[in-house]
């Protein structure tokens, strides 16, 4: 968890910045949640967190190769939080229907949010063949 903290600080969550505000506090700019619905979100995260990570930290799944649907990792180049490389080396071994990896310059662990148009672009064009509509 240590690393974690110094490589969010260091820019590995959110690309080339130590704060990354902008995503922790995006709630806040929507209209749909009243004042105690997003003090419910920072108690949700409170009581998740501790009881998930432990969990993830001893995860580990080198093993599991194989899987029935389409495999899509996106990964940022600057994301430290969840370094990549193990990721891309794990998917060359996998099997599936089909396996994509997509690659975010200027990214680190929140592609989702500092790279939106590319992400939503490649996540239709690479998933909406696959869910029959």
């Amino acid at each position: 968890m240590t690393c974690r903290r110094w490589a969010q600080y260091y820019g590995g969550l959110s690309a080339h910045r130590s704060d990354f505000a902008y995503f922790t506090e995006s709630q806040e700019l929507s209209p749909y949640y009243t004042a105690d619905e997003l003090q419910l979100i920072v108690t949700g995260q409170q009581v998740t967190m501790p009881q998930v990570v432990p969990q993830l930290l001893g995860f580990d799944g080198r093993e599991m190769t194989s899987f029935d649907v389409p495999i899509v990792q996106f990964l940022g180049r600057h994301d430290y939080t969840t370094p990549t490389a193990p990721v891309a080396r794990w998917i060359e071994s996998v099997t599936a229907p089909s396996k994509d990896v997509v690659w975010f310059e200027n990214s680190a662990h929140l592609c989702m949010f500092e790279e939106q148009g590319k992400f939503v672009v490649s996540l239709a064009a690479l998933l909406l063949p696959h869910s029959g509509a």
